[in-house]
Protein backbone atom coordinates (compact mmCIF):
# COMPACT_ATOMS: atom_id res chain seq x y z
CA UNK A 1 0.00 0.00 0.00
CA UNK A 2 1.75 3.29 -1.31
CA UNK A 3 2.57 5.78 1.64
CA UNK A 4 1.15 8.95 0.92
CA UNK A 5 2.23 11.50 3.90
CA UNK A 6 -1.40 12.80 5.22
CA UNK A 7 -1.68 14.68 8.22
CA UNK A 8 -4.30 15.01 10.42
CA UNK A 9 -5.77 18.58 9.06
CA UNK A 10 -5.79 16.92 5.33
CA UNK A 11 -8.07 14.21 6.53
CA UNK A 12 -10.78 16.78 8.23
CA UNK A 13 -10.83 18.34 5.09
CA UNK A 14 -11.52 15.00 3.04
CA UNK A 15 -14.20 14.79 5.56
CA UNK A 16 -15.57 18.16 4.80
CA UNK A 17 -15.64 16.87 0.68
CA UNK A 18 -17.07 13.48 1.97
CA UNK A 19 -20.14 15.84 4.00
CA UNK A 20 -20.60 17.79 1.06
CA UNK A 21 -21.31 15.03 -1.22
CA UNK A 22 -22.99 13.05 0.90
CA UNK A 23 -25.68 16.17 1.07
CA UNK A 24 -25.75 16.45 -2.46
CA UNK A 25 -26.05 12.82 -3.53
CA UNK A 26 -27.82 10.79 -0.34
CA UNK A 27 -24.87 7.66 -0.28
CA UNK A 28 -24.09 6.81 2.86
CA UNK A 29 -20.97 8.32 4.63
CA UNK A 30 -19.17 5.64 4.58
CA UNK A 31 -19.75 5.26 0.64
CA UNK A 32 -19.10 8.88 0.37
CA UNK A 33 -15.52 8.88 2.45
CA UNK A 34 -14.30 6.34 -0.11
CA UNK A 35 -15.37 7.99 -2.96
CA UNK A 36 -13.59 11.45 -2.08
CA UNK A 37 -10.57 9.54 -0.55
CA UNK A 38 -10.13 7.70 -4.42
CA UNK A 39 -10.29 11.21 -6.25
CA UNK A 40 -7.43 11.92 -3.78
CA UNK A 41 -5.55 9.27 -4.58
CA UNK A 42 -6.16 7.00 -2.26
CA UNK A 43 -6.98 3.05 -2.75
CA UNK A 44 -10.33 3.73 0.16
CA UNK A 45 -11.05 5.65 3.50
CA UNK A 46 -8.83 2.74 4.86
CA UNK A 47 -6.24 3.85 2.71
CA UNK A 48 -6.36 7.39 4.49
CA UNK A 49 -6.51 6.33 8.08
CA UNK A 50 -3.58 4.22 7.32
CA UNK A 51 -1.27 6.59 6.02
CA UNK A 52 -2.32 9.43 8.53
CA UNK A 53 -1.22 7.15 11.55
CA UNK A 54 2.07 6.39 9.75
CA UNK A 55 2.84 10.00 9.01
CA UNK A 56 5.87 10.97 10.48
CA UNK A 57 6.26 14.35 12.93
CA UNK A 58 8.50 15.72 10.17
CA UNK A 59 5.61 15.84 7.76
CA UNK A 60 2.59 16.56 9.77
CA UNK A 61 4.38 19.62 11.38
CA UNK A 62 6.03 22.00 9.44
CA UNK A 63 7.24 25.43 11.22
CA UNK A 64 4.33 27.00 12.80
CA UNK A 65 5.71 30.73 12.34
CA UNK A 66 7.31 29.39 8.85
CA UNK A 67 10.18 32.04 6.84
CA UNK A 68 7.74 33.37 5.11
CA UNK A 69 5.13 34.67 7.95
CA UNK A 70 8.48 35.34 10.01
CA UNK A 71 9.61 38.04 7.18
CA UNK A 72 6.58 39.53 6.77
CA UNK A 73 5.85 40.34 10.42
CA UNK A 74 9.63 41.86 10.79
CA UNK A 75 8.73 43.99 7.79
CA UNK A 76 5.50 45.30 9.28
CA UNK A 77 7.36 45.81 12.22
CA UNK A 78 9.81 47.71 10.65
CA UNK A 79 7.27 49.81 8.39
CA UNK A 80 4.75 50.37 11.70
CA UNK A 81 6.70 50.30 14.93
CA UNK A 82 4.59 50.33 17.81
CA UNK A 83 3.66 53.40 19.67
CA UNK A 84 5.31 54.21 22.89
CA UNK A 85 1.98 53.66 24.89
CA UNK A 86 1.72 49.91 23.28
CA UNK A 87 5.70 49.26 23.64
CA UNK A 88 4.94 49.89 27.53
CA UNK A 89 2.10 47.73 27.69
CA UNK A 90 3.13 45.30 25.89
CA UNK A 91 6.20 45.19 27.89
CA UNK A 92 5.13 45.71 31.59
CA UNK A 93 1.25 46.45 31.01
CA UNK A 94 -1.59 44.82 29.61
CA UNK A 95 -2.57 43.73 26.30
CA UNK A 96 -5.61 41.78 25.20
CA UNK A 97 -6.67 40.67 21.53
CA UNK A 98 -11.15 39.89 20.86
CA UNK A 99 -12.60 38.08 18.57
CA UNK A 100 -13.45 40.21 15.78
CA UNK A 101 -17.62 39.18 16.06
CA UNK A 102 -16.89 39.47 19.88
CA UNK A 103 -14.85 42.99 19.27
CA UNK A 104 -17.77 45.31 19.04
CA UNK A 105 -19.01 45.74 22.30
CA UNK A 106 -15.51 46.96 23.58
CA UNK A 107 -15.78 50.78 22.84
CA UNK A 108 -12.65 52.77 23.58
CA UNK A 109 -14.96 55.80 22.88
CA UNK A 110 -16.74 55.32 25.80
CA UNK A 111 -13.79 53.76 28.39
CA UNK A 112 -10.56 56.18 28.58
CA UNK A 113 -8.81 53.28 29.83
CA UNK A 114 -9.58 50.93 26.82
CA UNK A 115 -7.26 51.68 23.65
CA UNK A 116 -7.69 50.11 20.05
CA UNK A 117 -3.78 49.40 19.04
CA UNK A 118 -3.08 48.18 15.78
CA UNK A 119 0.52 48.81 15.95
CA UNK A 120 0.35 45.79 18.19
CA UNK A 121 -0.61 43.41 15.57
CA UNK A 122 2.73 42.98 13.87
CA UNK A 123 4.17 42.41 17.60
CA UNK A 124 1.77 39.66 18.89
CA UNK A 125 0.06 38.22 16.20
CA UNK A 126 2.71 35.41 15.84
CA UNK A 127 1.83 34.45 19.25
CA UNK A 128 -1.92 33.52 18.63
CA UNK A 129 -0.92 32.01 15.09
CA UNK A 130 1.57 29.71 17.14
CA UNK A 131 -0.79 28.67 19.36
CA UNK A 132 -4.05 28.26 17.05
CA UNK A 133 -0.99 25.90 15.35
CA UNK A 134 -0.20 24.17 18.51
CA UNK A 135 -3.87 22.79 19.08
CA UNK A 136 -4.26 21.94 15.51
CA UNK A 137 -1.53 19.75 15.44
CA UNK A 138 -2.67 18.49 19.15
CA UNK A 139 -6.73 17.98 17.70
CA UNK A 140 -6.55 14.09 16.65
CA UNK A 141 -9.44 15.50 14.24
CA UNK A 142 -7.68 17.98 12.80
CA UNK A 143 -10.54 20.75 13.32
CA UNK A 144 -7.81 23.94 12.79
CA UNK A 145 -7.00 23.68 9.64
CA UNK A 146 -4.27 25.96 9.71
CA UNK A 147 -1.18 23.21 9.15
CA UNK A 148 -1.38 22.30 5.56
CA UNK A 149 1.29 21.84 2.92
CA UNK A 150 1.85 25.38 1.67
CA UNK A 151 3.77 27.52 -0.87
CA UNK A 152 5.06 29.95 0.69
CA UNK A 153 2.91 32.52 -0.58
CA UNK A 154 -0.05 30.38 0.58
CA UNK A 155 1.15 29.74 3.89
CA UNK A 156 1.13 33.72 4.14
CA UNK A 157 -2.07 34.10 2.94
CA UNK A 158 -3.68 31.86 5.22
CA UNK A 159 -1.70 33.93 7.87
CA UNK A 160 -3.17 36.94 6.78
CA UNK A 161 -6.84 36.17 6.36
CA UNK A 162 -6.19 34.01 9.98
CA UNK A 163 -5.23 37.26 11.51
CA UNK A 164 -7.31 39.63 10.34
CA UNK A 165 -10.15 37.83 12.67
CA UNK A 166 -8.65 39.39 15.38
CA UNK A 167 -8.59 42.68 16.92
CA UNK A 168 -6.31 44.09 19.43
CA UNK A 169 -6.80 46.59 22.69
CA UNK A 170 -3.96 47.83 25.33
CA UNK A 171 -5.34 48.90 28.93
CA UNK A 172 -3.59 52.41 30.77
CA UNK A 173 -5.37 52.45 33.83
CA UNK A 174 -2.74 52.97 36.82
CA UNK A 175 -3.64 49.65 37.85
CA UNK A 176 -1.35 46.99 36.65
CA UNK A 177 -2.77 43.79 37.01
CA UNK A 178 -0.66 41.11 38.12
CA UNK A 179 -2.68 37.54 37.18
CA UNK A 180 -5.30 36.49 34.84
CA UNK A 181 -7.80 36.83 37.91
CA UNK A 182 -6.75 40.10 38.83
CA UNK A 183 -7.20 41.27 34.67
CA UNK A 184 -10.96 39.78 35.24
CA UNK A 185 -12.10 41.29 37.92
CA UNK A 186 -10.92 44.92 37.08
CA UNK A 187 -10.57 45.21 33.23
CA UNK A 188 -12.91 42.72 31.86
CA UNK A 189 -15.18 42.64 34.86
CA UNK A 190 -17.86 44.09 32.30
CA UNK A 191 -16.88 42.67 29.41
CA UNK A 192 -20.31 40.28 27.97
CA UNK A 193 -17.75 38.05 25.74
CA UNK A 194 -14.00 37.23 27.06
CA UNK A 195 -10.87 38.48 25.23
CA UNK A 196 -9.59 35.54 23.31
CA UNK A 197 -5.79 35.97 23.65
CA UNK A 198 -4.22 38.40 26.73
CA UNK A 199 -0.75 39.68 27.60
CA UNK A 200 0.31 40.29 31.14
CA UNK A 201 3.68 42.07 31.56
CA UNK A 202 4.56 40.26 28.36
CA UNK A 203 3.10 36.86 29.40
CA UNK A 204 0.93 35.54 26.64
CA UNK A 205 -2.38 33.45 27.53
CA UNK A 206 -4.60 31.58 24.73
CA UNK A 207 -7.27 31.62 26.71
CA UNK A 208 -8.73 28.47 25.20
CA UNK A 209 -6.03 26.50 26.84
CA UNK A 210 -7.00 28.33 30.56
CA UNK A 211 -9.16 25.83 32.12
CA UNK A 212 -10.63 28.63 34.50
CA UNK A 213 -10.59 32.64 36.13
CA UNK A 214 -12.05 33.31 39.45
CA UNK A 215 -13.34 36.74 41.39
CA UNK A 216 -14.12 37.06 44.88
CA UNK A 217 -13.52 32.89 45.05
CA UNK A 218 -15.91 32.39 42.35
CA UNK A 219 -15.48 31.15 38.79
CA UNK A 220 -16.40 33.87 36.47
CA UNK A 221 -14.91 32.14 33.17
CA UNK A 222 -14.27 28.70 32.09
CA UNK A 223 -13.37 26.66 28.86
CA UNK A 224 -16.39 24.22 30.04
CA UNK A 225 -19.59 26.12 30.44
CA UNK A 226 -21.67 24.13 33.79
CA UNK A 227 -24.45 22.26 33.02
CA UNK A 228 -27.73 24.66 32.88
CA UNK A 229 -25.69 28.08 32.01
CA UNK A 230 -27.99 29.88 29.35
CA UNK A 231 -26.12 30.15 25.71
CA UNK A 232 -25.77 33.53 25.93
CA UNK A 233 -24.27 33.40 29.37
CA UNK A 234 -22.08 30.35 28.71
CA UNK A 235 -20.52 30.19 25.22
CA UNK A 236 -19.22 32.48 22.63
CA UNK A 237 -17.92 31.72 19.22
CA UNK A 238 -14.82 29.92 20.67
CA UNK A 239 -16.62 27.87 22.56
CA UNK A 240 -15.38 29.76 25.84
CA UNK A 241 -17.91 30.45 29.08
CA UNK A 242 -18.02 33.82 30.90
CA UNK A 243 -20.16 33.88 33.26
CA UNK A 244 -21.65 36.63 35.48
CA UNK A 245 -21.46 40.16 33.17
CA UNK A 246 -22.88 42.48 34.93
CA UNK A 247 -25.35 45.12 34.74
CA UNK A 248 -26.54 46.85 30.96
CA UNK A 249 -23.66 44.48 29.84
CA UNK A 250 -26.08 41.67 30.51
CA UNK A 251 -29.73 43.74 29.20
CA UNK A 252 -27.87 44.67 25.91
CA UNK A 253 -26.41 41.14 25.30
CA UNK A 254 -29.85 39.10 25.93
CA UNK A 255 -31.91 41.93 23.95
CA UNK A 256 -30.90 41.80 20.53
CA UNK A 257 -31.85 37.90 20.82
CA UNK A 258 -35.27 38.54 21.47
CA UNK A 259 -35.90 40.59 18.25
CA UNK A 260 -37.66 39.00 15.38
CA UNK A 261 -36.88 39.07 12.26
CA UNK A 262 -32.99 39.99 12.22
CA UNK A 263 -30.32 40.14 9.85
CA UNK A 264 -27.30 38.04 10.86
CA UNK A 265 -23.57 37.90 10.37
CA UNK A 266 -22.14 36.38 7.71
CA UNK A 267 -18.65 35.39 7.63
CA UNK A 268 -16.82 33.75 4.37
CA UNK A 269 -12.95 32.33 5.31
CA UNK A 270 -10.52 30.92 3.04
CA UNK A 271 -9.51 27.85 4.07
CA UNK A 272 -7.01 26.73 0.90
CA UNK A 273 -7.16 27.90 -2.36
CA UNK A 274 -10.75 26.34 -4.05
CA UNK A 275 -12.14 25.57 -0.33
CA UNK A 276 -13.89 28.35 1.62
CA UNK A 277 -16.22 27.77 4.65
CA UNK A 278 -18.93 30.42 6.18
CA UNK A 279 -20.48 30.60 9.80
CA UNK A 280 -23.34 32.47 10.56
CA UNK A 281 -23.68 34.51 13.56
CA UNK A 282 -26.36 36.43 15.72
CA UNK A 283 -25.06 38.47 19.28
CA UNK A 284 -22.09 36.91 19.24
CA UNK A 285 -23.68 33.08 19.16
CA UNK A 286 -22.94 30.90 16.49
CA UNK A 287 -26.28 29.72 14.22
CA UNK A 288 -24.97 27.21 11.93
CA UNK A 289 -21.79 26.96 9.57
CA UNK A 290 -20.96 24.92 6.49
CA UNK A 291 -17.25 23.93 4.49
CA UNK A 292 -16.19 22.45 1.27
CA UNK A 293 -17.35 25.43 -0.79
CA UNK A 294 -15.68 25.76 -4.01
CA UNK A 295 -15.40 29.48 -4.21
CA UNK A 296 -16.80 32.51 -2.33
CA UNK A 297 -20.19 32.84 -4.24
CA UNK A 298 -20.39 29.24 -3.72
CA UNK A 299 -20.24 30.04 -0.28
CA UNK A 300 -22.61 32.86 -0.51
CA UNK A 301 -25.44 31.07 -2.26
CA UNK A 302 -25.93 28.19 -0.13
CA UNK A 303 -25.54 30.76 3.58
CA UNK A 304 -28.47 32.38 1.62
CA UNK A 305 -30.79 29.40 1.36
CA UNK A 306 -32.36 29.76 4.63
CA UNK A 307 -35.95 30.16 6.39
CA UNK A 308 -37.79 31.74 9.05
CA UNK A 309 -36.11 34.79 10.75
CA UNK A 310 -33.13 35.68 9.27
CA UNK A 311 -34.07 38.65 6.84
CA UNK A 312 -31.08 39.46 5.88
CA UNK A 313 -26.91 39.19 6.74
CA UNK A 314 -23.65 41.37 6.95
CA UNK A 315 -21.35 40.36 5.15
CA UNK A 316 -17.86 39.76 6.04
CA UNK A 317 -14.78 38.01 4.00
CA UNK A 318 -11.32 37.62 5.77
CA UNK A 319 -12.41 39.57 8.95
CA UNK A 320 -13.63 42.41 6.54
CA UNK A 321 -17.18 43.81 6.38
CA UNK A 322 -18.46 44.27 2.99
CA UNK A 323 -22.35 44.99 3.17
CA UNK A 324 -25.51 44.15 4.43
CA UNK A 325 -28.04 42.44 1.98
CA UNK A 326 -31.14 40.81 2.61
CA UNK A 327 -31.55 37.07 1.74
CA UNK A 328 -33.18 37.64 -1.77
CA UNK A 329 -30.53 39.92 -2.94
CA UNK A 330 -27.29 38.22 -1.00
CA UNK A 331 -28.98 34.86 -3.47
CA UNK A 332 -29.30 36.69 -6.80
CA UNK A 333 -26.01 38.45 -6.75
CA UNK A 334 -23.82 36.00 -4.89
CA UNK A 335 -20.68 36.62 -7.75
CA UNK A 336 -21.33 40.54 -7.87
CA UNK A 337 -20.90 40.14 -3.92
CA UNK A 338 -18.23 37.49 -4.07
CA UNK A 339 -15.90 39.71 -6.23
CA UNK A 340 -16.71 42.51 -4.10
CA UNK A 341 -15.03 40.70 -1.09
CA UNK A 342 -12.39 39.98 -2.81
CA UNK A 343 -11.76 43.47 -4.30
CA UNK A 344 -12.58 45.03 -0.40
CA UNK A 345 -9.98 42.69 1.35
CA UNK A 346 -7.21 42.74 -1.04
CA UNK A 347 -8.14 47.20 -0.63
CA UNK A 348 -7.98 47.09 2.80
CA UNK A 349 -4.64 44.85 3.83
CA UNK A 350 -2.50 48.24 2.13
CA UNK A 351 -3.43 49.53 5.28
Amino acid sequence: MEHIPTTATAVQKLKRLAKNRRKSTGESLAAALDTVARESGYSSWKHVTVCQAATTPSERAPDPLAEAITSFLAEQRAAQPALPNTAQAMASGLVFAMDIKDAFEVRPESDPEIHACDDALAFLAGDIWSASVKRDLEDAEGTGDLVKEREPDELLQEFIDFIGNYRFFRYSGEFVPKSLDDTFSTVFRGFFFPPSHVWISGTFFDMSDVSEVRRDGRVVFSTSPAPGDSPAMSANASGLAFKEPKGQATADAKAPRERSPFVARLDIRRLQAGLYEYHASYAGQELFSDAGFSSIAEALHAASDVTGDIVGFEVAYAGFVIGTYSVDVLRATADEVAQRAVDTAASLRQF
